[in-house]
């Protein structure tokens, strides 16, 4: 990811956006720095513009993630393979 001359990094974001999650501190920490990390990107240099790539990426792995388990959870169709129409009640 890289960073622009307008797209500078404020060492308190990172602070920020884990206090406003409401999730357990220790936990959101954690998962952003393994994002941080995977990104190649060190926390202290994260600029907005990077944060907002990496969540991005995380929402979308995040939202495959859960349409692959759904899909697995999901009952298989059963073709219909013959039509057998009902009896008739008309017993001219």
């Amino acid at each position: 990811m890289s960073t622009s001359s307008q797209d500078s990094n404020d060492p308190e974001m990172l602070q920020n956006l884990i206090s406003a999650t409401g999730i357990s501190e220790d936990l959101i920490s954690s998962e952003l720095k393994q994002l941080t990390a995977r990104a190649g990107i060190d926390p202290k240099d994260l600029t907005i513009e990077d944060l907002r790539q990496i969540l991005a990426d995380y929402v979308q792995e995040v939202l495959l993630s859960a349409k692959a388990e759904f899909d697995s959870k999901k009952p298989k169709a059963t073709p219909i393979t013959e039509f057998t129409p009902p009896l008739s009640s008309d017993a001219n």
